[in-house]
């Protein structure tokens, strides 16, 4: 098995905006390190940008693979809210 760090971000009121930005890019970091590793060869990234859209960043060998990555990962996500993690 990979050695695999993961990283679970979970928002609480009381962190600041600073904090919260430090472990955003502290994610980015650790996954930047990941590609120069080689450790990843495709990517789908989801985010909200300041004004509240969707932002989809990929980087995948053809339009079926990113859209079987977002899928994976939009299931993972709905699978995490069924269990309580506070």
């Amino acid at each position: 098995m990979s050695d695999k760090k993961v990283i679970d971000l979970v928002t609480k009121p009381e962190k600041s905006k600073q904090e919260y930005k430090n472990d955003l890019l502290e994610i980015a970091e650790d996954f930047k390190k990941r590609v120069e590793k080689g450790n990843v060869s495709e990517f789908v990234i989801a985010a909200i940008d300041e004004d509240g859209e969707l932002v989809l960043t990929t980087c995948a060998r053809d339009l079926y693979g990113a859209i079987g990555m977002f899928s994976m990962a939009q299931h993972s996500l709905m699978m995490q809210q069924s269990f309580d993690f506070e």
